[in-house]
């Protein structure tokens, strides 16, 4: 069994100058087994983030933006019987999932000495 046949990453820097550098990198896994009998695959699932970092002088200004084209994919998925109330006592066998976390911005300071 083969969990997870295809995993792709790409990633590109960009430095300007001495000051200013930023890179965008894609990360895309294919669909995964979910169980022994591989009757049950996940989605693919492709997410792009992209930084941008300052220095002057000993500070540096960094901005990040994860998942920057807002995708809804599945971050993991899970295949598992679960019950809910007035469900048969052996449960319902369902994917169940963690959604990738929604476009995130993170702006951070840092000082070096």
């Amino acid at each position: 069994m083969v969990s997870l046949p295809f995993v792709g990453s790409f990633g590109i820097n960009w430095q300007l100058n001495d000051t200013f550098n930023s890179n965008l990198r894609v990360r895309h896994f294919g669909k995964r087994t979910l169980d022994s009998f591989n009757d049950a695959q996940s989605s693919s699932f492709t997410v792009v983030n992209a930084n941008a970092q300052y220095q002057l002088n000993d500070w540096i200004f960094n901005l990040s933006v994860l998942n920057l084209l807002d995708s809804d994919d599945h971050d993991i998925d899970y295949l598992y019987s679960s019950r809910l109330l007035g469900e048969t006592s052996e449960g319902v066998e369902d994917t169940h999932y963690h959604p990738i976390e929604p476009r995130t911005v993170r702006v951070g300071v840092s000082y070096q000495f």
